[in-house]
């Protein structure tokens, strides 16, 4: 039996909540693309106890027009494309300052949780 061996992968999954709504632009070729935020929460055990923190993941989603008008703040969404790395320029005075970037390039999303939902069960 011959098994073929990936020489690289780039893989982001995660699941969270949709942060700001969604901003689509149709561009001059046809295609459209979809920009969002995603928060995660974590949670970290200090002296304090434990604190919870949320990181902030942007997201980009090419297409996928079906999905894009059920795209709401607040949804539970699962999200699986690859990391695209950048910079960020900014003038600060008369010096030009770069940040890294990084945005998830998604080939996945699938809502899990709509605002909703979650509130029909909370008072059920």
């Amino acid at each position: 039996m011959l098994i073929a061996m990936r020489s690289a992968l780039s893989k982001t999954t995660i699941i969270g909540r949709i942060g700001q709504a969604p901003e689509t632009k149709k561009l001059e070729s046809g295609q459209s693309v979809t920009k969002f935020s995603v928060a995660t929460n974590s949670f970290m055990n200090g002296k304090d106890g434990s604190k919870q923190i949320t990181d902030w993941h942007n997201v980009t989603l090419w297409g996928n027009e079906a999905l894009v008008p059920h795209l709401k703040k607040g949804q539970l969404v699962y999200v699986q494309g690859r990391n695209k790395y950048g910079t960020y320029e900014r003038n600060i005075g008369n010096e030009k300052v770069e940040w890294p970037t990084v945005e998830i390039v998604a080939s996945e999303v699938e809502i899990l949780h709509t605002p909703e939902a979650v509130k029909e069960a909370q008072s059920a």
